[in-house]
């Protein structure tokens, strides 16, 4: 079996998820679209993707989640579909990539606190997880990331403690080169800053994806989700098998008040209807 390293990003929906992977992958040397790129609170990616690459000689899987605060999920829900992830490579994962664009939000850490309890159980994955600060327009200027980085750390305790916890952060810029909104020129410039931020990401995954990450409790959660939908299913089923019978009683109801909507006028009349209702009654007897 060949040894692949995975990589799974997570983010919030318009952070730059998709753009860094596809800035990863740089499909045909032109970063062309691979995971649909979008700035919207609606996150483009509706299930998690992935694709595989040699970067630098290395066999790699570059995995797209589902954006935080997708408008159409939960929190819960998105943490839920990143167990089913890990759980489907389970070979482990060597990076993940916390993208965040401009200043963190709590929403942001409510949610790495969910995936760090609810998915890993185990504060030793902050080890594997660096923080990438997309959109910075200065992230070539060393001095100008540290300043940053210091505002970060100073924006308030909960976020001091997600950075200190997390192995680094990093600064990238991922400009769109979408021709509808900049020109020939522009494009080849954004092309550049996109270039320049992967050698930057590939340096430090060359540094830091040396290890191999993987929960000991993963399989026993996806046992427990797996038992749970069963539970759900066979509800379901019953519901439905009662929900038929149901109907089937309305039907039969209805046509038992249709025979006597008329009244036999004659005593031949009423004994052929009481023969037609216990005919009806049993045939509805031996369907049941």
């Amino acid at each position: 079996m060949t040894d692949i390293k995975n990589i799974l990003i997570i983010g919030r929906a318009g952070s730059g998820k998709s753009t860094l992977g596809n800035v990863l992958i740089n499909k045909n040397n032109n970063f062309e679209e691979v995971f649909k790129e979008n700035n919207s609170i609606e996150s483009e990616t509706k299930d998690v993707k992935d694709e595989e690459i040699d970067i630098r000689e290395v066999r790699c899987r570059i995995i797209d989640t589902i954006g935080i605060g997708d408008v159409n999920l939960t929190d819960e829900e998105v943490a839920y579909n990143i167990i089913k992830t890990c759980y489907k490579f389970k070979e482990g994962l060597s990076r993940i990539f916390f993208v965040i664009k401009g200043r963190v939000v709590l929403e942001e850490i409510k949610f790495y606190n969910i995936i760090m309890k609810r998915v890993f159980n185990d504060k030793d994955i902050s080890k594997y997880t660096t923080i990438v600060r997309t959109n910075f327009y200065s992230f070539l200027n060393r001095e100008k990331c540290n300043e940053d980085y210091k505002l970060l750390i100073k924006e308030n305790r909960k976020v001091s403690k997600l950075i200190k916890l997390c192995n680094d952060v990093i600064y990238v810029d991922n400009p769109s080169l979408n021709s509808k909104y900049f020109n020939r020129k522009e494009v080849i410039v954004n092309k550049r800053r996109r270039e320049e931020s992967r050698n930057i990401l590939l340096t430090h995954l060359a540094n830091c994806c040396q290890g191999i990450y993987r929960p000991n409790n993963l399989e026993i959660m996806v046992i427990r989700e797996i038992e749970l939908n069963d539970e759900l299913v066979k509800f379901l089923k019953d519901r439905v098998e009662e929900l038929k019978v149901e109907s089937f009683l309305r039907k039969s109801v209805r046509n038992l008040k249709k025979m006597f909507t008329e009244k036999p006028k004659t005593t031949e009349g009423l004994i052929n209807l009481s023969l037609e209702v216990a005919i009806e009654v049993n045939d509805n007897c031996r369907q049941m």
